[in-house]
Formats: C-alpha cells, structure tokens, sequence
C-alpha cells in the first residue's frame, strides 16, 4: 500500500468547487493504483468482484480510462493486492484471499477513535538478520509500519498501540505468504524505570517522526478544510470527493506508528485532521454510494450483498 508523503488539498485562493472538478492523476491526484486500493478498501470491499469497466467509470473523473485501469489492476494483481476471476470470459478484479487482513487491517488504523487507549506497554518486534531473504524482511517491516510500528534500530520495531495478538497476525501473515522470515522475537511490556534506560517519550520521539507527521496531517487540514463549507454536489462528485479524502488521509495515517493520546502534544494536527477526513467522509458518504451502485457491474453470483460501508467514528 502506498504511503508516500505527497499530499494535495485546495489551494490557496482557488475555488474548491472547481478544483475538486478538475482534480485528476495527471495534476498531482492520488495515482491510480493509490485510487483503485481505496476503491475497494472503502467502497467495494473485501468480497465483491467487478469488471475493468466498472472501475473505469468509478475513477473516470479522475481521468483515469479504461485502459489505465486494466494496467493498474493488473499491477496490483502482480504485487498480490488483488486477484482477477474469469465468469463467462470476462475478468472481474477483487482483493485477494491473502490480502483481506491486510484491508482489514488498514480499516482500523483508518476509521478508529481519533487515539486508542493505552496500557502503559510497548510491543516490542526484533527481526533476525539472517533469516529469510533480504526482500521477505523489508516486506515484514512494511506490513508491520501499516500496522503502527515505527523502526528504533535496524530489525527492530515498537509500538505501544499494537498488542500482541495483532503484532502475531501480521507475523503468521507475511510467513505463510512468502515462506520467511521466521526468526522473529515478539514481546510486550512496561520500560524499566532505571538510569540510561529510554522513558515513554524518548521512545515515543525514536519510533515516530512527530515533526514530519505534524507537518503533512497540519497539511491535509489545510488543503481539505476549504470543502467542508460546500453545499451539496451530485452524485459523481460527492464519490470522488469520498475517494480523494480518504486516498489523502490513508496515506498519512498507514505511514503514522499512530502513538497513543497521552505521548502526542495537546495540539496534535492528527486530531483536527481526523475531524476533518471523518466529517467530509460522512457528508458525502451516502451520494457517493448511490454513485457506485449505479455504475458498478458485479461479478455474477458475487457477494456484493456483503459489502459494508465503511464509515469514520462520527465526528466530536
């Protein structure tokens, strides 16, 4: 999943009617490979199965055509995201049976409270150098960064939201889809309050890059606040401003360890950032379903009936 630091938003001074209008892949939009995981991680689901066409239709107004659509799909089939189902000759695309917990997991980080509870503990994961392939460990340290561990050292990783359970998962996961790697240390638990040893905030500062993420939530605030005063818009762009909104968001928070309430500062732009992707989400959440619902082409038989909205915790 793409968590790159580019981020967009209205610009200063320009009208955000026309801007989200005009928004597209070509400008500095998300890519569509960023639009079709976002598709299916918030409008489609993990089980649904839909044609090429209709991902088209659903991303055309972000100049996205058919044809880049068949060659993104394609691309995230190839990297495992994704798989494709023949019915009646035709392809249909939809996550693939290895990668539900990965969605299932980003919807979590994505539309939780604003900060989860804390126990006091931290998780920690220290990954043997020598086990398994260069590229099964950095996939390892990938998935557990969506998971909300930030890197204190080579092979080592800390949180202190992720338990062990969730930290064991994504563990099992990586394992049974790439065969390593399997020398991996997980454990949990209070610091020791002893002289030279790290407290809560300095490990808090060592796992997260506070400034960086303050700067780009501080940044999605700033490009998407202006949207939240227009009146209502039609179906297509209710769908696309859905989209845009969380493409952004996610890839801020999948890169963000996510530390808890208590080691953030009060004035944390994570919170009003939140507030402002949750509000929009719910503004338009609706329309931009109607707007699925009347260009999406399922697979036959598909269990689109089990496709549930995915919706932000209401805004404070």
């Amino acid at each position: 999943m793409n968590t790159s630091s580019a981020s967009i938003g209205v610009p200063a001074g320009a009208a955000p009617e026309r801007w989200l209008a005009e928004a597209s892949t070509s400008d500095g939009a998300p890519s569509a490979r960023n639009l079709i995981v976002t598709l299916f991680g918030d409008l489609l689901g993990t089980t649904g199965r839909v044609s090429v066409r209709s991902v088209g239709a659903l991303l055309e107004s972000f100049g996205v055509n058919d044809r880049l659509a068949r060659t993104s799909l394609s691309r995230l089939v190839g990297d495992g995201l994704l798989a494709v189902e023949r019915r009646s000759g035709r392809a249909y695309y939809g996550v693939s049976r290895e990668s539900v917990g990965v969605f299932r997991q980003a919807d979590r980080r994505i539309y939780q409270a604003a900060s989860p509870d804390w126990d006091g503990e931290w998780t920690v994961v220290v990954i043997d150098p020598n086990e398994g392939t260069q590229a099964e460990r950095a996939q390892l340290r990938s998935e557990l960064g969506w998971a909300g561990f930030g890197s204190v050292a080579p092979g080592v990783l800390v949180s202190a939201t992720v338990d062990l359970a969730a930290t064991a998962e994504v563990i099992a996961r990586v394992r049974d889809r790439s065969g390593g790697p399997g020398g991996v240390l997980l454990t949990r638990g209070e610091l020791g309050d002893l002289p030279g040893v790290l407290d809560d905030g300095a490990l808090a500062r060592r796992s997260s890059s506070l400034e960086m993420f303050e700067e780009r939530y501080a940044g999605f605030v700033a490009g998407f606040s202006p949207l939240l005063d227009m009146p209502p818009i039609d179906d297509r762009l209710a769908l696309k401003l859905r989209l845009l909104v969380v493409a952004e968001f996610r890839r801020i928070v999948l890169a963000d360890p996510g530390l808890p309430a208590g080691l953030l500062p009060p004035d944390w732009s994570g919170f009003e950032a939140r507030r402002v992707a949750s509000s929009l989400h719910s503004a338009v959440a609706v329309r931009g379903e109607a707007e699925r619902d009347r260009v999406v082409e399922w697979a036959p038989e598909a269990d689109s009936a089990a496709v549930q909205p995915r919706r932000f915790a209401e805004p404070d």
